[in-house]
């Protein structure tokens, strides 16, 4: 029998069992919710049947409790609906906000935009677009969104300006060019056309918002004009809450108005330009910690500060110039903690400070300078603590402090001049006061006198005083611890002669009252 080999055995693979078509299963259904209709006599007897003791609830209870049970998943349902309705008002409000938000920020890059464009009335446009969205922003209650507006307004002001420049299209450049030896610099100014238009449209909109009465207050916003030039800038009857800076701030054109403004924080003008041809801040309010004018020059025709109120930390005008016809302060009220005109110089043709009231706890004209045809602090009232003209120069026509009150605690005139025609310290009252004038330089040809002063305080001194003029100090009213080099007080080694330039030759001086009895008795 012949050999099997099993390597010749091929293997088979089991038969595939044959297709039977699927059939399709019926779909299932899904059993629903099933719903009996409950009437309200349902209820009631399902009510009856729960109850532990049948027939207890009679026909009138089980028809209460079945209302109450209606009304109550009527409530149910109420409420639930309301929760949604609240959350799907939510939802759709913060999707709108977003979508506003998004809006206004797009209004403002757009804004932005038309302040740069090269013609005028676009940039104009502009300028009312940004007060128009500076609105809605506070509309919203959004003051950081509106405060960026105000800042584009007020970097527009502060950007480059030439006057000549400002006023039509003649010119929009400038280059100069300077040869240093082997190479040559150039400088280049850009200016816009027709700037003058849109820089005034600037004001105008902001003062406007600034009135108690303007519609969209911008009195909570902050403002900083620093190195602005403005151009008839009216910012009269306007209230700034916050900080408002004016430092090196150039006002031009006819006038600079800033009358009945009201300043409830610190207002700065330090170093700033007054070149227009009226500065008014009469009846403006100052309430600020720091009101500070130092460096300022007012070369204005007239420079008004009448009825000015000054109150706050500090009151500064040191080293401030005032030029032009008239520089008047009358009836201001200087309240601040202190007030300093230091190094100031009042140079205008006439300086009233009529009527002023000075109560700060130091009032300091140390070293200033007055010249021009007349200086009158006629009437002034000298209260606080110090007031003090130390080193003070009085040059020009005629001084005049008539009918002054000086009451402060100490009052000091050492070393000042007073070097105009006529000095007059007429009816002047020195009360409560350590007065001292030494070392005080009395040069005025035509006198000083001070008939019919007050001489009430602790103690008024001249000594060392210097009397080179004609001076006079004939029929006082009062005449209390006034010590000169040569008074009676004066020990006599120390004592000096009476100059006979000052009157009366009979020293001291004789009172009014007594004066006058001695005429009449003449007469008689």
């Amino acid at each position: 029998m012949p050999p099997i080999l099993l390597t010749q055995l091929q293997p088979t693979e089991p038969p595939a069992p044959p297709e039977i078509p699927a059939e399709p299963l019926p779909p299932a259904e899904i059993p629903s919710s099933p719903t009996i209709p409950v009437t309200l006599e349902d209820l009631k007897s399902f009510l009856e049947a729960a109850s532990p003791t049948p027939g207890l609830l009679t026909q009138p209870w089980a028809t209460l409790l079945a209302s109450l049970a209606v009304l109550g998943s009527g409530y149910l349902v109420y409420r639930n609906g309301n929760k949604t309705r609240k959350q799907a008002e939510i939802h759709f409000g913060t999707s709108h906000d977003l979508e506003v938000t998004r809006s206004l920020r797009d209004r403002f890059t757009t804004i932005a935009g038309q302040l740069a464009d090269p013609a005028s009335a676009v940039r104009t446009a502009g300028v009312y677009a940004m007060e128009a969205l500076a609105n809605d922003w506070l509309a919203r209650g959004d003051k950081s969104e509106a405060q960026a507006c105000i800042n584009v307004l007020c970097s527009y002001v502060r950007a480059p300006y030439a006057q000549a420049q400002g006023r039509g299209q003649n010119q929009t450049n400038r280059i100069i060019r300077i040869s240093l030896t082997d190479r040559v610099v150039e400088e280049h100014y850009e200016y816009r056309q027709d700037d003058r238009e849109v820089r005034q449209s600037i004001i105008r909109t902001i003062a406007a918002h600034l009135k108690a009465n303007g519609k969209g207050n911008w009195s909570d916003l902050d403002f900083d004009f620093t190195g602005a030039h403005l151009d008839n800038a009216d910012f009269s009857y306007a209230i700034f809450n916050k900080p408002a800076r004016f430092e090196r701030a150039q006002f031009l054109g006819a006038s600079a108005r800033f009358e009945h403004a009201t300043f409830t924080a610190s207002a700065t003008f330090g170093e700033a330009r007054f070149c227009s041809g009226l500065t008014i801040f009469d009846d403006a309010k100052f309430h600020g910690p720091n009101n500070k004018f130092s460096g300022a020059k007012f070369g204005s025709r007239y420079n008004r500060f009448d009825r000015v109120e000054f109150t706050g930390g500090i009151t500064n005008f040191t080293d401030c110039e005032f030029e032009g016809e008239d520089t008047a302060f009358d009836s201001a009220r200087f309240e601040s903690k202190n007030t300093l005109f230091t190094g100031a110089k009042l140079l205008s043709k006439r300086t009233w400070f009529v009527e002023a009231t000075f109560e700060s706890e130091m009032t300091s004209f140390d070293r200033s300078t007055f010249d021009g045809e007349a200086v009158s602090f006629d009437q002034a009232k000298f209260r606080g603590k110090n007031t003090t003209f130390k080193n003070a120069e009085f040059s020009g026509g005629l001084t005049d402090f008539n009918a002054a009150e000086f009451r402060a605690e100490a009052t000091r005139f050492g070393y000042a001049k007073f070097n105009g025609d006529q000095t007059s310290f007429d009816k002047s009252t020195f009360g409560d006061t350590r007065a001292k004038f030494g070392g005080t330089e009395f040069n005025s040809v035509s006198g000083t006198t001070f008939h019919e002063a007050r001489f009430i305080g602790g103690r008024i001194t001249f000594g060392w005083a210097i009397f080179n003029g004609p001076a006079s100090f004939e029929r006082p009213e009062v005449w209390a611890n006034v010590e000169f080099d040569w008074s009676a007080q004066i020990p006599y080694e120390m004592r000096k002669r009476k100059p006979q330039n000052v009157l009366p030759d009979v020293w001291p001086p004789a009172l009014m009252d007594s004066h006058g009895a001695e005429e009449e008795e003449e007469q008689d």
